[in-house]
């Protein structure tokens, strides 16, 4: 069916009822909106002018009085064509009212086998519901009454392993050296762990997101539980995903709380005081490492929010091979000042960490094993397994890249 150019610009188009929009983010150098329809996990992600339109299509404003708009806006107008075209775009993704949805595309690629050596995750359970009801009877945990006292005094056990550091250092080397004590700490370790992630999850369900899946994860060489969050693109408040992604350390620090009391008036030297040290220091050690940003872990992903980009770290490469490209005089992409300053601070303080890191880890080695196999072999084995890490890693990254690119050809045909 055909239409005249007056006809078109005095419809009336909706958006399906369904569809939530999210707000601005910073993708790269440019703004992203992210789409969804209805509670799905699929994610559509579009600019700010795909944006600016799709906001507008509420069934009662005409094309014509938003194309007036786009226009006064980014000093272009659409014509006839174009509206066409960007109509055809959405029928075709299924987000216009009263158009159905185009049927699911291909399953996600498996992760390759060198990716799979490196990183994966076994699936448990789905905690969503039983985290709903959960967040719905217990919202005082989210009262500034309850989270300020605990802030403080999380604070001031925070302070106290500082002043404290070498009485309960000691006490931690003589409790690695009992066995007793180690039984008892692995479980309060790995229950510790397993609030860390509930409280990712149940922030999140407070705030309106989900928590579709907990399990174990194999992060080499770490296993470890995990909760899996959905639908922090849809906070309207960056702050509100800076919670989320806070809510595992800070539940970590509270869950050690109750080892003060123990440090203090137990026996020194006895077991009771020295599982209290174990606790004491490993829950503050795991809290700093967590809140490192150049590790994917929750102090990347706070920095991430903080910053409201939704990806930092590629963000932070893809400037810096832009500006690798423009030193070599070819073409490179504008960024702002701002963001530009942001991406090249942590793009190039991440290679700097990143390569302390690995001297020191090296260094580590060499010093463990000279006095057992001599200084050839100290040098040697840490240098063959620093090259057999770099190329696994370097082979998973072809086969993890080779992967998305078919996937996306599939999307695309």
């Amino acid at each position: 069916m055909t239409t005249d150019a007056g006809d078109l610009l005095r419809a009336r188009p909706a958006v399906r009822p369904d569809l939530t929009i999210g707000p601005a983010m910073i993708d790269g150098n440019r703004i992203r909106h992210h789409l969804r329809i209805g509670d799905r996990e699929r994610l559509l992600g579009v600019g700010a002018k795909e944006w600016f339109v799709i906001a507008r299509l509420d069934g009662s404003t005409t094309l014509a009085e938003i194309g007036a708009a786009y226009a006064a806006e980014y000093g272009r107008r659409m014509d006839e064509a174009g509206w066409r075209q960007v109509l055809r775009v959405l029928a075709d993704n299924g987000l216009l009212a009263g158009v159905p949805e185009p049927p699911a595309g291909p399953d996600a690629p498996r992760p390759s086998r060198w990716r799979t050596l490196m990183s994966y995750r076994f699936p448990v359970t789905d905690p969503d519901r039983l985290l709903e009801r959960l967040a719905a009877a217990t919202p005082w945990l989210f009262a500034r009454a309850v989270v300020l006292p605990l802030a403080v005094l999380v604070t001031a056990s925070l302070a106290g392993v500082l002043v404290a550091l070498p009485e309960l250092s000691e006490a931690l080397r003589a409790g690695w050296r009992d066995g007793p004590v180690i039984a008892a700490a692995i479980p309060l370790v790995w229950a510790s762990v397993v609030i860390h992630e509930v409280a990712h999850g149940l922030t999140c369900k407070h705030f309106g997101g989900k928590a579709p899946e907990i399990g174990v994860m194999w992060r080499f060489p770490i296993l470890a539980p995990y909760c899996r969050t959905e639908g922090l693109q849809f906070f309207t408040r960056p702050a509100h995903r800076v919670y989320t992604a806070f809510a595992g350390i800070f539940a970590g620090l509270v869950v050690i709380l109750p080892f003060w009391p123990v440090w203090l008036l137990a026996e020194p030297g006895g077991r009771a005081s020295r599982l209290a040290a174990v606790m004491l220091v490993g829950g503050t050690l795991v809290a700093v490492f967590n809140l490192v940003p150049f590790f994917r872990l929750d102090g990347y992903f706070m920095l991430t929010y903080a910053l409201n980009i939704a990806d930092l770290r590629s963000a932070s490469w893809e400037y810096l091979r832009q500006r690798r490209r423009a030193w070599r005089g070819g073409g490179a992409e504008p960024y702002p000042r701002g963001l530009a300053l942001v991406y090249g601070t942590y793009g190039v303080a991440s290679l700097l960490f990143g390569s302390a890191v690995a001297v020191v880890t090296l260094w580590s080695w060499y010093a463990l094993l000279r006095p057992l196999v001599g200084d050839v072999a100290a040098v040697l084995v840490p240098a063959a397994t620093a090259v057999l890490a770099l190329s696994v890693a370097l082979v998973a990254g072809r086969a993890q890249r080779r992967t998305g690119a078919g996937a996306a050809r599939g999307r695309q045909t």
